[in-house]
């Protein structure tokens, strides 16, 4: 009963499409999500792309920025992939910071214009913002432990959340909540905050939630049922797995068992997977 992928690894155009083939062979009544992360640069899974990336491609023309990730996404497209986990919404705040090269650029200015063009110049591929509220005030990485940010509400508004807010009045169609800990705002990371989650449905996103990769939380101690039920409680509608310790029918049993375990809980699911088959009837083909 799967419902989406992500494809990961070093592959050509041509492997990719082989897979997605195959994908889209398997029996389904509503279209699989086929997502992939492709930045560019240090962080592309299909090979034979020549995107930059990151602040390479930040530094280019908005003319030669937009030709760079149209090209991109069309060759996705073509491979069969109809969704890319590829817009950096975090700002490069510190030059020696883990995600600083990802991003692109420095200065709240410049991630506006070129998370904006990115929308724009994507389709007709799914388009993804991440990693919500923002990975530039870190020096740390964020697969390996849990950043705890200082920076306070107000200035985390007026600058940090400026590129997803505006990614969300442009229509973009997923938001990747990161595993940061904004210690001021909430407690919890906010990929299983109710919090962060709320904010941004409040600000006025319709598109998915998703987390980034569900198996980092455990590289800081944390058990990974417990982390699934957290993640469903804040209001993800996806949960997206690629490195975690517990095998994939251990948490598809465990978040049925949890999904059916009261009336509330089951209600929440069911408005979580009518929002996923509303988007994908209106977004996405068989």
């Amino acid at each position: 009963h799967a419902g989406g992928v992500i494809i990961m690894g070093a592959l050509t155009s041509t492997e990719i499409a082989s897979l997605t083939v195959q994908i889209q062979a398997l029996p389904h009544t509503l279209p699989f999500i086929i997502a992939i992360d492709q930045e560019g640069g240090s962080v592309r899974r299909m090979i034979d792309d020549e995107n930059p990336g990151g602040t390479t491609l930040g530094k280019l023309s908005d003319e030669n920025f937009c030709l760079s990730v149209s090209q991109t996404n069309t060759k996705l497209a073509k491979a069969g992939i109809n969704t890319n986990f590829g817009i950096i919404g975090d700002i490069g705040w510190y030059p020696n910071a883990y995600i600083t090269s990802r991003t692109y650029g420095n200065t709240l200015a410049s991630v506006l214009q070129k998370t904006s063009l990115a929308i724009q110049c994507s389709k007709p591929i799914r388009t993804t913002i991440k990693h919500f509220p923002g990975h530039g005030r870190t020096l740390l990485n964020s697969h390996l432990t849990i950043p705890t940010i200082q920076t306070p509400h107000n200035e985390w508004i007026a600058f940090d959340a400026q590129p997803f807010l505006a990614a969300i009045s442009q229509g973009v169609d997923f938001i990747m909540f990161g595993h940061l800990r904004y210690e001021s705002i909430a407690t919890e990371p906010a990929s299983i905050s109710p919090f962060f989650h709320s904010f941004a449905k409040n600000r006025g996103f319709t598109g998915l939630t998703i987390t980034d990769d569900m198996g980092m939380l455990e590289n800081s101690g944390m058990d990974p049922i417990e982390t699934m039920r957290q993640a469903f409680d804040a209001g993800n509608d996806i949960l997206l797995y690629v490195t975690s310790k517990a095998s994939p029918q251990d948490l598809f049993r465990e978040a049925l068992l949890y999904a059916t375990s009261s009336s509330t809980i089951y209600s929440s699911f069911q408005q979580q997977y009518n929002h996923i088959k509303i988007f994908k009837e209106e977004k996405l083909t068989n």
